[in-house]
């Protein structure tokens, strides 16, 4: 059985009617909620939970590090998005940098040791899926769906 993909029209009508967002006219506001949803999807998302997870046998790491390391990371992702177009080759090199420094002065590679080549193909993998569809459905279709798994995510 194979799944039919929504159109472009039916997830920007999703995302009017359940966020009031307007692909061209909140354009910036798009931007921003699409950098939160690829944070999720190639960095949150992946074998880094494993790592933040308390019973892991590194001890994990609290919340609060794992909210301010998913902030910095936003911001690398929120920079790589442009008007037009995800710019995946400096995504991918951010996100898969073991030397990309995150709060407290740890780098990706310190914080993930052993366990950073995983966490690098993990996004890596995230990344050329969310490449694929960009090329396959354009990138409003893959800007709208990255903002609305934002939304959903986040909403009360």
């Amino acid at each position: 059985m194979q799944i039919e993909e929504p159109t472009l029209q039916e997830i920007v009508g999703f995302a009017r009617e359940q966020f009031a967002l307007d692909v061209d006219h909140d354009r910036s506001d798009m931007m921003n909620l699409a950098a939160i949803g690829l944070t999720i999807r190639a960095w949150r998302n992946t074998s880094l939970e494993d790592l933040h997870a308390g019973s892991h046998p590194s001890g994990g790491f609290s919340d609060a590090e794992m909210m301010r390391f998913n902030i910095a990371t936003f911001r690398v992702v929120r920079d790589r998005i442009e008007r037009d177009r995800f710019d995946w080759e400096a995504l991918r090199v951010a996100l898969t940098d073991p030397e990309r420094e995150l709060p407290g002065g740890v780098t990706v590679g310190q914080l993930c040791r052993h366990e950073f080549e995983r966490l690098a193909a993990d996004s890596e993998e995230a990344l050329a899926i969310s490449e694929r569809t960009e090329r396959r459905k354009g990138f409003p279709y893959l800007l709208t769906v990255y903002a609305l798994q934002a939304g959903i995510s986040y909403k009360d």
